[in-house]
């Protein structure tokens, strides 16, 4: 029924008429939330789930793959840049007088 031919009913078939409306719509609003809620179960189930997957790749990534760095451009400049200065520096106090104290035990004690 779309509401043509309703205009023979009575008050009492018309309010019968409703109640079997509201009751249907009552039935199909509880169906629809039972859906929604079974739904966001699921979906709360899946992001548990991929949560779990994301740690483990997160584990996996820093602690059991053995860390390999990359120098980049600049990374390579500043190395360099500090071994030409320990390099520079060894020159420079190699050009110094030796102060250093070096002690050993004497060779006899050891044969």
């Amino acid at each position: 029924m779309v509401g043509e031919n309703l205009e023979g009913l009575r008050l009492e078939d018309l309010e019968i008429l409703e109640s079997q409306v509201n009751r249907g719509l009552s039935e199909i609003r509880s169906a629809k939330a039972h859906l929604m809620m079974e739904r966001a179960q699921e979906l709360r189930a899946k992001e548990r789930r991929l949560q779990c997957e994301n740690q483990a790749l997160i584990w996996k990534v820093t602690v059991a793959t053995p860390k390999v760095t990359i120098p980049t451009a600049l990374h390579q400049a500043a190395i360099e840049s500090r071994t030409a200065k320990v390099s520079h520096n060894h020159e420079a106090e190699s050009n110094e007088a030796d102060t250093t104290l070096n002690l050993a035990c004497p060779r006899r004690l050891f044969k």
